[in-house]
């Protein structure tokens, strides 16, 4: 996914990348499957915030309900795969809490 907002090609199509988001955390959060991130994600899960705050900075608004669709999934559980992913990856949380700041601070223009 983060290919996508990055290719030389694709870094313009803001509603390709909204629509990636909300497909891959509906795939993960729905009524059939209720499953969150690996906790050795965390470090994508921050460069993707990074990228829908510099989205939202460059006004495509399109990616408002894929950050919803985003947080949904965020507020399950970590998965962790070893017993020492707690222990390992945790300390990579301020990076997903540093892109949210960045989003709370953003301010919105309202037209």
């Amino acid at each position: 996914m983060i290919e996508l907002f990055e290719g030389k090609h694709t870094s313009d199509l803001s509603d390709r990348h909204a629509q990636s988001i909300i497909q891959l955390c509906q795939q993960m959060n729905n009524e059939l499957n209720e499953q969150g991130f690996l906790y050795r994600e965390l470090e994508q899960v921050a460069q993707v915030v990074d990228l829908i705050f510099h989205g939202l900075t460059n006004n495509k608004f399109e990616l408002v309900p894929a950050l919803g669709t985003l947080l949904e999934v965020l507020s399950i559980p970590f998965e962790k795969e070893k017993s020492s992913d707690e222990l390992k990856e945790v300390p990579k949380m301020p990076l997903v809490f540093n892109g949210f700041c960045k989003l709370l601070e953003f301010e919105v223009p309202i037209d």
